[in-house]
């Protein structure tokens, strides 16, 4: 049902021409997990975090996984849309 409601969401966002890459979020404490939460937007996100969400967060639905991976994809066919992480 939750992913239903993104869902909704998503297509609204899709109508007005708004990308998901553009507009999903994903809350954050950093790599240790010992920062304040912090909210990045998908396109933000560094090519490396996103594999690690993908390789250890089983618990997070359909949508986010979707569009993890499509976001991946992307940047593997077009390398100027890639984010490497930053020290």
């Amino acid at each position: 049902m939750k992913d239903l409601h993104y869902l909704r969401i998503q297509f609204l966002l899709w109508l007005k021409g708004k990308k998901v890459r553009d507009w999903m979020t994903w809350g954050t404490y950093g790599k240790n997990g010992d920062q304040p939460l912090k909210w990045v937007i998908l396109k933000n996100m560094s090519d490396e975090h996103i594999q690690a969400i993908l390789d250890t967060q089983f618990h997070i639905g359909g949508f986010y996984r979707r569009h993890f991976n499509k976001e991946l994809q992307l940047r593997k066919k077009y390398p100027k849309f890639s984010v490497k992480e930053t020290k």
